[in-house]
């Protein structure tokens, strides 16, 4: 393949005990450029992560999926050919970046990080594998984690196609990718407890997010 210029971003709401950390982790295990998209924290997390030379993002709009979708034009902006998003609750191995980023010098366009099942917390665990199998069954394709919080995309396919500004943005980067028929790998990872909370933390997805994803699925079976 040709260039390859690959940029993380870290979706951040309240992340001040998180942030630094994951900084800290990332530049350990590789050189990417790293860019936070913050939805206004007020606990200090873009003043955190901008105190180590990280560039900060303030989201224009409210919303995980707003923070991505400003994200690729940015990372684009910034001379990136692909942007890596992962959540900031140090639940996602940054050991992993490596293997997904050799995913994508091989061409493939969407490389979505795996977790195992006995990893993803039990309440979590009916409703990602409905939601996978929902968009296998619609779609095709072979993908096991639609919900995963870890992907990379080549930004030229997916900029300008995302258009949503929730939690449901994560399995619509992959219906965009099957319906594109873009090259797609998994990379098994190992999925982590959210720090400083033994109990696996309170989840940010919440009920009504279990169902809008559902909708999310259906609706853009149908919609171009």
């Amino acid at each position: 393949m040709g260039k390859f210029s690959l940029c993380i971003e870290l979706p951040t709401k309240n992340e001040k005990e998180n942030v630094a950390r994951m900084i800290g982790n990332i530049r350990k295990h590789c050189s990417y450029e790293i860019i936070v998209s913050d939805e206004h924290s007020p606990d200090g997390t873009g003043d955190i992560a901008r105190s180590l030379g990280v560039k900060v993002f303030p989201r224009r709009n409210l919303g995980y999926g707003s923070g991505l979708q400003e994200s690729l034009a940015n990372a684009k902006k910034l001379g990136h050919t692909h942007l890596l998003v992962m959540d900031c609750d140090q639940t996602y191995p940054a050991e992993s970046i490596e293997a997904m980023a050799q995913a994508a010098r091989e061409g493939n366009e969407l490389v979505n990080a795996a977790r195992k099942v006995s990893d993803i917390r039990s309440l979590n665990r009916l409703p990602n594998f409905f939601h996978t199998m929902l968009t296998r069954l619609l779609y095709g394709g072979r993908v096991t984690d639609v919900n995963s919080g870890m992907k990379l995309m080549k930004i030229d396919a997916f900029l300008g196609k995302l258009n949503t500004s929730g939690n449901d943005s994560t399995v619509q980067t992959v219906i965009i990718a099957l319906k594109s028929r873009c090259r797609i790998k998994e990379v098994p990872i190992t999925y982590r407890d959210r720090h400083g909370d033994p109990t696996r933390g309170r989840s940010k997805i919440k009920l009504k997010d279990g169902f809008i994803i559902t909708w999310r699925i259906i609706r853009d079976r149908f919609v171009k």
